[in-house]
């Protein structure tokens, strides 16, 4: 992932990762996500905050879903550190599909205040 990044337009970012649910993290034993932002802010040398956003609300899995069903399925699911204010966020996620999950996230970023938020995934699927 680090060497397919754009390394000098990250310049300034702060990594996070799109949260799982509390339920979702115990049953999986750990944040995928999390996983991959932390590798990536080390091999990128940028900075790390996995509290920048927080799940608020039990999803049930985006498999199976449409398009529009999966962006009523995670509307208001995230919230935001007050912290975020004026930051540059880089949110890191495992899969693309439709958008529907980085979109909420950064939604809920852009609420709290971010001065920009951007995207990494690991895979996309169309």
């Amino acid at each position: 992932m680090a060497q397919a990044a754009f390394v000098e337009s990250l310049s300034g970012f702060t990594v996070c990762a799109v949260p799982l649910s509390l339920k979702r993290k115990i049953y999986r034993g750990y944040n995928q996500s999390a996983v991959l932002a932390e590798g990536l802010a080390a091999a990128l040398g940028l900075p790390l905050n996995l509290s920048y956003l927080r799940r608020i609300r039990d999803t049930p899995p985006q498999r199976g879903l449409g398009r529009r069903a999966r962006r009523r399925n995670v509307r208001s699911a995230f919230v935001a550190a007050p912290s975020v204010r004026g930051q540059r966020v880089l949110v890191v996620d495992d899969v693309f599909t439709t958008g529907a999950t980085l979109l909420a996230a950064r939604q809920a970023l852009l609420v709290a205040g971010a001065q920009e938020v951007a995207f990494y995934a690991c895979a996309a699927v169309y």
